[in-house]
């Protein structure tokens, strides 16, 4: 960083955290099966090949919550 930094890097930060909050709440990743994840390391971790996953959404907790018509204020 030098003089000029982007006003909404920490926005978008925080976007992202909640973003991510937000879809752990409501599904669930699991592994593909039978695939091995190989670590890459060219300068920074990463994984060979990628990472397939399968998603799931998860039962509600409770219902009511999400059922609720949101107020239009």
């Amino acid at each position: 960083g030098g003089p000029r930094i982007c006003l909404g890097n920490h926005f978008a930060l925080l976007e992202a955290l909640v973003l991510s909050a937000v879809l752990a709440r409501r599904f669930h990743a699991r592994l593909a099966i039978g695939h091995r994840p190989q670590i890459d390391l060219m300068g920074t971790l990463g994984i060979r090949n990628g990472l397939p996953m399968l998603i799931e959404r998860r039962p509600l907790q409770n219902p009511q919550i999400e059922q609720q018509p949101r107020s239009q204020t």
